[in-house]
């Protein structure tokens, strides 16, 4: 039961749309303060997938994630949206920090693999 719910919260953390939370805060406030918590929360996400050896739970949490950040950037997206993330669209942006994002944490699930809790 113990380890249900831990894999349940992370794969509700893993779908939050944290790239677009990031860049909405980045455009609006002119702060790096979103991308910070984008390390934080992956920080926390990879540390428990590790701990409960849930790769594909956090994979399908990050498909979620970029399919709802996409949306929401397609859906939101200004001529302020297309000039303030010069030279990449918007959308390429969110694509760039998702792939980054997803590598690094398919790096440290494979190093650290098999030294979580539920060997």
């Amino acid at each position: 039961m113990k380890y249900r719910a831990i894999r349940s919260i992370m794969l509700l953390m893993s779908m939050i749309p944290y790239v677009y939370l990031a860049m909405l805060d980045d455009i609006r406030n002119r702060s790096i303060q979103g991308y910070i918590l984008i390390i934080f929360a992956y920080v926390v996400i990879v540390n428990m997938t590790i701990r409960t050896n849930s790769l594909h739970l956090a994979l399908l949490g990050n498909a979620v994630s970029f399919a709802m950040s996409y949306a929401l950037v397609y859906g939101t997206k200004t001529e302020r949206w297309t000039y303030y993330f010069k030279p990449l669209s918007p959308e390429m942006l969110l694509i760039v920090i998702t792939s980054v994002l997803v590598i690094i944490q398919l790096i440290f699930y494979k190093k650290y693999r098999g030294k979580g809790i539920n060997k």
